[in-house]
């Protein structure tokens, strides 16, 4: 996260949060598309899967003091007809359950679809 213009707390409060929520495993919707709520989250029942992933993190982040301004769930294509979720923050960073690190958005190899700015967490 080096040259991200976040400040070394900052980084370290996104590096963790991104890997404990990441610690939860991957869980298929059941039985369709379904976005979770904290509850359902940490419990898989309903499902866990990409867009759960960005939601509970802006929650978390939000409950350290994040700004709910500052996070845009972005929906993306990463091949033909392969649709992934995850969450932004400040047009800067991205926080992909697929990935144990956080990355700088433009390194990002996927075309965005469409860009979620407020939600109801």
């Amino acid at each position: 996260m080096r040259d991200s213009g976040f400040t070394e707390q900052e980084a370290r409060i996104i590096e963790n949060v991104n890997n404990a929520v990441n610690d939860y495993p991957y869980i298929k919707d059941r039985p369709s598309e379904h976005w979770a709520t904290r509850e359902e989250f940490i419990t898989g029942e309903k499902g866990r899967d990409c867009e759960d992933f960005a939601l509970e993190k802006a929650r978390r982040l939000i409950d350290v003091g994040f700004s709910d301004k500052r996070f845009n769930i972005w929906i993306v294509e990463l091949w033909p007809d392969y649709y992934h979720a995850v969450l932004v923050i400040d047009e800067k960073l991205v926080l992909d359950n697929r990935y144990s690190y956080v990355y700088l958005l433009t390194q990002g190899k996927w075309e965005q679809l469409m860009r979620i700015a407020q939600f109801n967490l």
